[in-house]
């Protein structure tokens, strides 16, 4: 029986992507049905509570109202808006809190977020950063490590 399976990389998520025919995704499930019924009984033991606890929970819903105010942000980027742009939209919509992520692989480009981060506070908006790391980070620790050290040093 062949086990082959057909990806091809996609560079922009960093992972393989099935490009099998859907016929050929169909027959590797039915080859793999012994695997996915023996999931049932263990999974249908655990049922029981989870149900109960939904059922639990769903009792409770509703007696109260919920205020979502101040709970919304907006993720922010100097590489879309200039930052007078960025500020003015975001008083306009009244949104205080902001989210920035910063790309381990824009290293260069750490100044340009440290001055946008650095505006954001200053026009009294509340800024989170968010480090997103690649495949190459997660293989060489001692890169991703680096990264962090840079960007401690860059946003106290």
């Amino acid at each position: 029986m062949d086990q082959r399976v057909d990806f091809k990389w996609n560079p922009l998520a960093d992972q393989p992507h099935n490009v099998a025919s859907r016929r050929e995704r169909l027959r590797r499930h039915w080859q793999n049905i012994g695997h996915y019924l023996a999931l049932f009984p263990p999974n249908l033991k655990c049922s029981g509570p989870i149900i109960k606890r939904y059922f639990t929970y769903r009792s409770r819903l509703y007696r109260q109202s919920l205020k979502m105010e101040g709970l919304w942000g907006v993720a922010v980027s100097p590489l879309v808006n200039p930052l007078e742009e960025t500020v003015t939209a975001l008083k306009e919509l009244g949104v205080r809190r902001t989210l920035v992520r910063i790309p381990s692989w824009e290293r260069e480009k750490l100044p340009q977020y440290q001055s946008y981060i650095r505006g954001l506070k200053q026009a009294g908006l509340e800024v989170m950063v968010a480090l997103l790391q690649n495949r190459f980070d997660v293989v060489e620790p001692a890169r991703w490590r680096t990264f962090i050290l840079e960007i401690r040093e860059a946003l106290p």
